[in-house]
């Protein structure tokens, strides 16, 4: 029941762009909407445990532009 789910959550998100990846590159998610979060699937079915790659890109309601990069693991 502890993170089930990952979101990205933060303040004054005005667009954004969350994607991640498999170790072949493939998208096995991708959403604009910080409501949508990643349950570890891929086309409704559970991924066995690995590490994905994930590119976040969220711009501020200011226009402040944040960018990051890095390694989520999937444990089941």
């Amino acid at each position: 029941g502890l993170n089930d789910m990952i979101f990205v959550k933060g303040r004054c998100i005005k667009e954004l762009l969350f994607m991640i990846y498999d170790r072949w590159g493939q998208i096995v998610f991708e959403t604009i909407d910080k409501n949508i979060g990643w349950d570890g699937a891929y086309n409704n079915q559970p991924l066995n445990s690995a590490v994905f790659v994930y590119y976040l890109k969220a711009i501020r309601d200011n226009g402040e532009e944040y960018l990051e990069k890095g390694n989520i693991t999937l444990l089941k």
